[in-house]
């Protein structure tokens, strides 16, 4: 994981992990997450809701356009993209199974920015119903504020799923180390080329 508040809400949840094993949701106190708040999101794992946006950081609902409270993120994916990401969301309501992606997204003005995605369940009413994730850019053009440069698109480059570590409480030396490509059922994770066309001008 690339940018600073995916491993912030990592090790933040292995310290959650580590006290009480999978980390409740009441257990979560946002002022813990400082600033990068405004980047974080929660959705629903309930079968009946499943992806459905329970809360929606500013930061995210500026990079999309509109406050995405109450919209489904599977919607913002298409095709193969959509099924690998309800893929995991599935696994994510069995298992301690997170979720790191790297996508492309389209601007409305033409442009384009690559964005890191992390989701962790986590548990309620006997079993994983919410997931807290963050979505945050890695590359590509910023300037979020400009109408022009929400996200109208985007597409995987890769997604893979994330295991708490062994042991439990060592986030830091152990989080960008758990990327482990064999945990996306068992075959690589999904790449994309990491070249990116951008239309230009003067």
């Amino acid at each position: 994981m690339r940018h600073p508040t995916s491993v912030l809400l990592y090790q933040y949840w292995i310290r959650l992990w580590a006290s009480e094993g999978m980390p409740r949701r009441l257990a979560v106190e946002p002022f813990a997450l400082g600033a990068a708040i405004v980047d974080v999101f929660l959705v629903d794992l309930d079968p009946a809701a499943a992806g459905t946006f329970r809360f929606c950081g500013s930061a995210v609902g500026m990079r999309f356009g509109r406050d995405l409270a109450g919209e489904c993120l599977l919607r913002l994916w298409r095709g193969d993209d959509r099924a690998a990401f309800a893929k995991q969301l599935s696994a994510m309501r069995r298992e301690p199974l997170g979720c790191l992606a790297s996508a492309v997204g389209e601007t409305a003005a033409g442009g384009a920015v690559i964005l890191e995605w992390i989701l962790l369940p986590l548990r309620g009413g006997g079993f994983n119903d919410r997931a807290i994730g963050a979505v945050a850019r890695i590359g590509g053009h910023d300037g979020r504020h400009l109408p022009g440069a929400r996200v109208a698109a985007q597409s995987l480059r890769s997604i893979r799923s994330l295991r708490p570590p062994r042991g439990g409480g060592n986030a830091g030396k152990q989080a960008a180390s758990s990327e482990r490509p064999g945990d996306s059922g068992g075959r690589p994770p999904r790449e994309r080329p990491n070249l990116v066309l951008v239309q230009g001008g003067k």
